[in-house]
């Protein structure tokens, strides 16, 4: 996912790509509800909730642990909801 944010000319690659790359995961599958009705969404939405799941979780455990560190959600609960109570039935 990097590649389509970093133009290699302007930054060089490093330690904030994982950061970044756990971030942009965490968010989309926090919010995959809303997303995966999205049709340019939608295949991404696929990819990370068909992901291994100890993958998806380091990324996830990453950019929670970065978020806490900053504070960033300051009176937000930052654990993924738990999927059996927030999946809606079809």
């Amino acid at each position: 996912m990097i590649s389509l944010i970093a133009d290699p000319r302007f930054h060089k690659a490093g330690p904030w790509c994982d950061l970044w790359d756990a971030l942009y995961w965490r968010f989309l599958y926090v919010h995959r509800d809303i997303f995966e009705h999205n049709q340019r969404m939608a295949p991404f939405i696929t990819y990370i909730t068909r992901m291994e799941a100890g993958k998806r979780d380091a990324l996830i455990a990453k950019a929670e642990t970065y978020l806490s560190s900053i504070g960033a959600c300051a009176g937000v609960p930052l654990s993924v909801p738990d999927e059996r109570k927030t999946r809606k039935r079809r």
